[in-house]
């Protein structure tokens, strides 16, 4: 805190609180709103295969040994193994591939089921016709 006397002839005194404090209080929280906007991943993408004409739902296997990543395809019953592996912090972004129609799957659409400690066992997307 500092004193800064209000007249030169005068014995009284105003005191002023400085800034610092709150700047440097406003900068900390600028960082770490920062940082932890930085810190979470994007959502990984999938496209997926399906025959002509499929409809019900698809059942992926994540974390699939020797699957494929960026796209793969789903059998006659809307099943198929992927080497993608969502962790619990980022999502998946499905784009269904039917014939020449292409679509994305609405996040609503997509169930990610885990385990208790958060590994990803079946990807569930419900096809909308």
């Amino acid at each position: 805190m500092t004193t800064v006397p209000v007249t030169r002839s005068s014995t009284s005194t105003m005191t002023r609180q400085s800034f610092v404090p709150r700047l440097l209080v406003l900068q900390l929280a600028a960082v770490f709103l920062l940082l932890s906007c930085a810190s979470t991943r994007p959502p990984q993408r999938l496209r997926v295969r399906v025959v002509p004409g499929f409809t019900g739902t698809l059942r992926l296997t994540p974390c699939a040994v020797g699957a494929l990543t960026a796209e793969i395809s789903a059998d006659a019953n809307g099943a198929a193994n992927t080497a993608i592996c969502p962790s619990t912090d980022a999502g998946v972004v499905i784009v269904v591939v039917q014939g020449d129609r292409e679509y994305t799957a609405a996040p609503q659409d997509i169930a990610i089921r885990r385990t208790g400690d958060g590994i990803p066992t079946s990807i569930i997307v419900r096809m909308r016709p």
